[in-house]
């Protein structure tokens, strides 16, 4: 299944039972491992558009099963903090990701990080104009996190 530019494959045995939302930005769905371990899976492909990228919190919103462990990643499309970005003009927190965070929080999502390099994305520029930022991230609930 494609969804702007996003691609995402899984195994015919993989566990996935049900696609539970689908949207421009968004891609749920319910899980069983082979263990029985139940959860939602959300891929994430975030408008770079402030305001396209505001109405993914309300598909979001839609999918998520606070009884179900949750696992969300993606490229969310937006700087968090002064540390995801690096170089290039200064940091600012921008209006867009009010929305985004309190997506995150109402749901009490946790940023799980990742290993590896600090940014996902340069803008392959000459080295006086290059900007390196963290676009990608992942979040998950407690249940997900404790499982």
């Amino acid at each position: 299944m494609v969804i702007m530019g996003m691609v995402v494959l899984w195994k015919k045995d993989s566990g996935v039972k049900n696609v539970t939302g689908i949207d421009k930005q968004l891609l749920a769905s319910d899980i069983v491992a082979h263990n029985g371990f139940a959860w939602t899976a959300c891929a994430v492909y975030a408008s770079n558009n402030d305001n396209r990228r505001r109405v993914v919190s309300e598909p979001f919103r839609k999918v998520i099963y606070l009884d179900l462990p949750l696992l969300a990643n993606g490229d969310s499309n937006v700087l968090l903090a002064e540390e995801d970005k690096k170089d290039g003009a200064k940091f600012q927190l921008k209006r867009g990701i009010q929305k985004f965070w309190e997506c995150i929080t109402s749901y009490e999502l946790i940023d799980i990080g990742f290993p590896g390099a600090n940014y996902t994305w340069c803008n392959i520029q000459a080295a006086r104009r290059r900007v390196w930022v963290r676009l990608d991230r992942a979040f998950c609930n407690s249940r997900w996190k404790e499982h």
